[in-house]
């Protein structure tokens, strides 16, 4: 990772205007290249704002920040700058954004484009290739206080990968949980249903947070911040966050992932069908609309999906992410395993959900208050006994309808010792269509 570091505006405006430095055609085609290389995000905003600039840069024209306003961000044309600070946002952002392609790919054409700070034209520099070090030169100053933030993540990652290609050529007599998918009632609709198959993994998106010198000083982790778009829509909506927080492109995901993934993974492949992964912070509503979703991860990392979950659900969170609480009664469940002590006993739980989204399409959620709730759900749904205790509990409903289960989970330090099904219910799936919680633009 490079060292963020902030530079003075003298350096920033040094360069041509970019009419001047490359021929037209040369930059409508850095514009595609930066378009394609998916630096600009999802966001369409960054990519007409950059084609506005182009268009300028190309008939000599450096717009001012009203025309932005009403031309790209399609404000009123009596939009006041001076209270509204929306474009000086967008720009800060698209800045950054152009800086990071060029850090991927130094240079174009014999170029670095920048959009210098206080201006709103891009310019263009002669690249030249970093000096190399000498004997006894010191090398750049790195963050070294992410590194091991950083490792392990890429540790975690590693292991589902590397979980994922072993589990897939073990026998399916050889695997730890004999129970088969196919004759599981759990199961049932995925078997019947002949649209594809989604395995979302929860991971939570983290971004940075720099210091005065420019430089990131740690990472940051925020619930309502779940990915790249959440961390813009946050700095549109807080303007003085946006020279504090720093996007890093990066997602983690928690040990009981890695753990579930190993219990369910496998059996998934024995059906013989493709199986398609994403991360949570990538999955869209076309995913959501178009396949078997089979969600893995915390409670907290629901994002996109919770509304789904809790809209039908018995249960809601509590006030923080540790916490569910019985809609009717107001009963509380209380995960103390975020940070057991040494040989001290704790309690967690698991939520498991199946939810019909439509007609051939199904949402499984597999999830936890932390690990020990999360890993222990895994490994009940795929057990023999879980579809016979659904099939007394529920009756043959089971196989078809909506429901969810509460498991509880005993443990000390880090292993869980026992589990029990506190509850096991019907849903009403109808219901969930009717809920305030689920965006209109995602329902059928």
């Amino acid at each position: 990772m490079r060292d963020h570091k902030k530079t003075s505006s003298k350096d920033e405006s040094s360069g041509a205007p970019l009419n001047l430095a490359l021929s037209e055609s040369q930059v409508r085609l850095w514009l595609q290249a930066v378009i394609d290389s998916g630096v600009l995000g999802r966001s369409k905003v960054y990519v007409e704002l950059l084609q506005y600039f182009v268009d300028s840069a190309c008939r000599g024209h450096i717009p001012k920040e009203i025309e932005l306003a009403i031309e790209v961000l399609h404000k009123s044309t009596d939009f006041d700058v001076a209270k509204d600070s929306s474009v000086r946002v967008y720009i800060h952002q698209l800045r950054k954004k152009i800086d990071n392609y060029f850090e991927k790919y130094d240079q174009y054409d014999g170029y670095v484009i920048k959009l210098p700070k206080g201006q709103y034209q891009l310019v263009a520099t002669p690249y030249s290739k970093p000096l190399s070090l000498s004997a006894g030169d010191s090398p750049p100053r790195r963050h070294s206080k992410l590194l091991i933030p950083l490792l392990l993540c890429i540790v975690i990652l590693l292991g589902v990968n590397i979980s994922y290609l072993f589990f897939e050529k073990i026998e399916r007599d050889a695997l730890p949980y004999t129970g088969s998918m196919r004759e599981s009632i759990f199961w049932q609709p995925l078997i019947d249903s002949n649209a594809p198959i989604l395995l979302v993994l929860g991971d939570y998106y983290i971004f940075g947070e720099l210091d005065r010198a420019g430089n990131i000083s740690r990472m940051v982790r925020e619930f309502d911040v779940n990915s790249a778009n959440d961390l813009e829509v946050k700095l549109i909506a807080a303007p003085e966050l946006s020279g504090r927080y720093y996007d890093l492109d990066l997602t983690y995901v928690p040990e009981g992932g890695a753990l579930a993934l190993n219990s369910i993974l496998p059996q998934l492949h024995s059906l013989g069908r493709p199986v398609h992964m994403k991360m949570m912070s990538t999955l869209s509503v076309a995913d959501i609309r178009e396949n078997n979703i089979i969600y893995i991860g915390y409670v907290s990392g629901l994002a996109k999906l919770r509304s789904f979950v809790f809209a039908a659900s018995h249960f809601t969170i509590g006030e923080n992410y540790d916490e569910l609480l019985e809609k009717n009664s107001g009963e509380s469940y209380v995960s103390d395993a975020g940070l057991p002590a040494k040989n001290r006993a704790f309690v967690d739980y698991g939520l498991i959900s199946r939810i019909a989204l439509g007609s051939d399409v199904s949402l499984y959620s597999v999830s936890g208050l932390r690990d020990a709730g999360l890993t222990e759900a895994a490994d009940i749904i795929m057990s023999d006994s879980f579809s016979e205790k659904l099939k007394k509990r529920i009756g043959g409903q089971a196989a078809s309808a909506s429901l969810e289960v509460l498991i509880e989970v005993r443990g000390m330090d880090r292993s869980n010792f026992s589990s029990s099904v506190l509850r096991s219910e019907l849903l009403d799936s109808d219901s969930l269509w009717e809920s305030s919680e689920v965006p209109s633009s995602l329902q059928y």
